[in-house]
């Protein structure tokens, strides 16, 4: 659905058929006939455009993923640079380097035939300058200091010694990319990557871009089915804890996101959103209407269908859905209120009900 109700949190859970006719595992305290006028839906068409997979997408998407291993796997050289063999800034020089702090190499600090480009503030302040001037074949030893708010504590604020190997200095704007055939897929190959051939690889895409095609696709349709059938429909207002429910809903996502991220909620909103916080408060306020009134025409749909979920039916669900998560109900439904997975089932078996009597003008 475009506008989605924002109450079905748990997007990847698979809804299931329940018997009719049972008494419904959370009880409503609203009458959504007070709120809402149905239309007729029992005669709807909707247009849909869907996606296709062609050989063209297959092609770039092979193309753009191994242009991005090759780059992480430093296997793009470069022509060397012509009438010298001193580093300058810019050139992308191929090194080995081996970092150590008190004589002891530390994790992540060595590696072999990397390429870097001079400048680039790729590494710690001072490694790249400290390159600037050497020599090609030249060893050198950095005396550096890791920046106070490096991520790693181990290492933040600490001084350390990296070597230095300087095994060719490259010409930056003249990459020799290697092709992208047999050869390269087996070289990535022996380096981790997945597959040893490109007609292995290909197959691989192909059905990773069919599987995304396949979901957005189902999107599409749900998107089509539900918006015609909510133009039929009149909705009067929402009830204020109902509108209010769903805006706290909306806050304590962005509070997750922003946990993650370390930061505050005005930050993520700030930084992440690119928002104000009034503007964030206006669409949260805006949103949790139009949620809020979806919500009592997908009530009042169920209602007039007798599409109901029953208590014995949705522990049965829940159980399902953990045993196949391999874990318990408490556990994989953790701060997931019946209310919330109750109101998920619901909002699918009513589209399942819709999907069954509008007819798809499939493009």
């Amino acid at each position: 659905m475009k506008k989605k109700i924002l109450v079905a949190i748990m997007v990847a859970m698979t809804a299931m058929l329940c018997a009719c006719g049972e008494k419904a595992a959370v009880e409503s305290t609203v009458n959504p006939d007070d709120y809402v006028v149905l239309g007729d839906y029992s005669n709807l068409t909707a247009d849909v455009v869907l996606q296709t997979v062609s050989d063209n997408d297959i092609e770039k998407q092979m193309k753009s993923e191994l242009d991005y291993y090759v780059d992480t796997y430093g296997l793009v050289s470069y022509e060397p640079v012509e009438g010298r063999d001193v580093i300058q800034t810019g050139d992308v020089v191929n090194i080995d380097y081996c970092g150590t702090k008190d004589g002891v190499a530390f994790e992540g600090g060595t590696a072999q035939d990397f390429n870097l480009e001079i400048g680039s503030g790729t590494f710690i302040p001072g490694f790249e300058d400290g390159l600037v001037g050497k020599k090609l074949n030249e060893t050198v030893d950095l005396n550096l200091t890791f920046p106070e708010e490096y991520q790693n504590a181990e290492l933040a604020g600490q001084a350390v010694v990296f070597t230095v190997s300087v095994n060719s200095i490259g010409d930056s704007a003249k990459p020799i990319v290697p092709e992208h055939n047999d050869d390269l897929i087996k070289q990535l190959y022996d380096l981790g990557f997945g597959f040893d051939s490109m007609d292995a690889y290909r197959a691989d895409v192909k059905s990773y871009l069919e599987e995304q095609v396949k979901s957005t696709n189902d999107v599409a349709k749900e998107d089509a089915i539900w918006d015609v059938v909510y133009a039929t429909c009149e909705v009067k207002d929402a009830p204020e804890d109902m509108v209010a429910n769903v805006k706290d809903k909306i806050y304590a996502n962005a509070q997750s996101y922003a946990d993650q991220y370390g930061i505050t909620l005005d930050e993520f909103i700030q930084q992440a959103m690119q928002m104000t916080t009034e503007d964030f408060e206006k669409q949260a306020n805006e949103t949790a209407l139009e949620s809020a009134k979806q919500q009592l025409v997908i009530q009042a749909i169920a209602k007039k269908e007798k599409i109901v979920v029953s208590k014995k039916t949705l522990q049965e669900m829940k159980e399902k859905e953990a045993e196949e998560a391999g874990k318990t109900v408490e556990e994989y439904f953790q701060g997931v209120t019946d209310e919330d997975y109750y109101s998920y089932v619901l909002n699918k078996k009513v589209y399942e009900y819709l999907a069954s009597i509008v007819t798809l003008n499939e493009k």
